[in-house]
């Protein structure tokens, strides 16, 4: 079947197979809506409506990829003060959960945090807001920021699809471009205080972010990061976190297969 479809694909024309592609999507959507799956974790609701969701859900609660930064962390950062966080290429949410779950589940489940969530595709944005608009427990604690990160002004296209998980500024087969503006982080967290934790997850863009916010990245305590080697020099960026303070770095997850890497920066 499949050498099948690879003789017969050149002559169908684009429109008919992004008109058939467009009702496949359509008819999973529904499904994923249908199957209404959802958990209760420390008083938040945490749905999955979406193989991208499914896919990132497990990631994040399941195989607890960030929990060891988190933990770090939440250990490292005095309880009398705010603890602020930065997380960058946001998605639905499921890092900001996955944080004020692990606080609220402590030993200290009132300490003072705030985590600025920033995601770049128009469509996912507007989910992480209902998503997080649903669960009263983090009003006071999370704020959404709608923009692009890497540089600190201008605009650029960002390729949305259906599977959101891998929108990114870098063009991909089947998406289509929204024109959107960066947002400046320096804007996000008062000069003064320093930022407890940083997860990076943006699709290509990290190499740009390092470049332009070196400030920002001084005054991090800890930063997780997500390298997508097919787009980066990972050893330099590794070689640029060395050179603003950060010591120690380790592999918390690589995959081979899409040539990517979860790395954990610290002071």
């Amino acid at each position: 079947m499949g050498l099948l479809k690879n003789i017969v694909r050149p002559f169908v024309p684009t429109s008919i197979r992004r008109k058939v592609r467009e009702r496949r999507i359509k008819r999973e959507m529904k499904i994923w809506k249908d199957l209404d799956l959802h958990r209760e974790l420390a008083g938040l609701t945490v749905k999955v409506s979406s193989l991208s969701d499914w896919m990132i859900y497990n990631e994040i609660f399941v195989e607890r990829i960030y929990d060891r930064a988190i933990a770090e962390a939440l250990s490292e950062a005095p309880i009398d003060r705010m603890l602020h966080v930065l997380d960058l290429g946001a998605n639905v949410g499921y890092f900001a959960m996955r944080f004020s779950q692990m606080v609220f589940d402590s030993d200290c489940p009132d300490r003072s945090f705030f985590v600025q969530c920033v995601e770049g595709s128009p469509g996912v944005c507007a989910d992480l807001s209902e998503r997080i608009g649903v669960n009263p427990r983090l009003n006071g604690h999370v704020a959404i920021q709608h923009g692009l990160v890497g540089k600190t002004s201008g605009s650029a296209d960002i390729y949305e699809s259906a599977f959101g998980a891998g929108n990114s500024t870098i063009p991909q087969h089947w998406s289509k471009p929204s024109k959107v503006p960066y947002i400046d982080l320096n804007l996000l967290v008062p000069d003064a205080e320093p930022i407890a934790l940083l997860k990076c997850d943006i699709e290509g863009s990290e190499q740009t972010f390092q470049d332009h916010y070196h400030t920002l990245l001084r005054r991090t305590q800890c930063a997780v990061v997500e390298l997508h080697h097919g787009y980066i020099n990972p050893d330099n960026f590794s070689e640029g976190m060395r050179s603003l303070g950060f010591s120690k770095h380790d592999v918390l997850w690589e995959s081979k297969v899409d040539q990517n890497s979860l790395v954990l920066y610290r002071r």
